[in-house]
């Protein structure tokens, strides 16, 4: 059933195409980044530090550096996905 499952979620995935999988892949984990900085800030009690602007470049960049680390994953989740739809068809 996981085969089936996974067979027709990827086949829907690609038709999709690379480019959009690999770019909600970057949005998602750059947005998840942002918000666990934040989670973070706010767990030591800086709430209303966060609003410098030293802080607000600091979300920036966990942004930043979240969207290109989700960037690199969806380009190799994309190439494992694909050769397990291969070998599974």
């Amino acid at each position: 059933m996981k085969t089936e499952k996974f067979i027709k979620k990827w086949e829907e995935d690609r038709k999709k195409g690379k480019k959009r999988y690999v770019l909600i892949s970057a949005i998602m984990m750059g947005i998840a980044t942002g918000i666990g900085y934040t989670i973070g800030r706010l767990a030591k009690g800086n709430f209303f530090d966060m609003f410098t602007e030293y802080y607000i470049y600091m979300h920036l960049a966990y942004f930043i550096g979240g969207f290109m680390g989700g960037t690199i994953g969806g380009i190799i989740r994309w190439q494992m996905n694909e050769e397990k739809y291969e070998n599974l068809k």
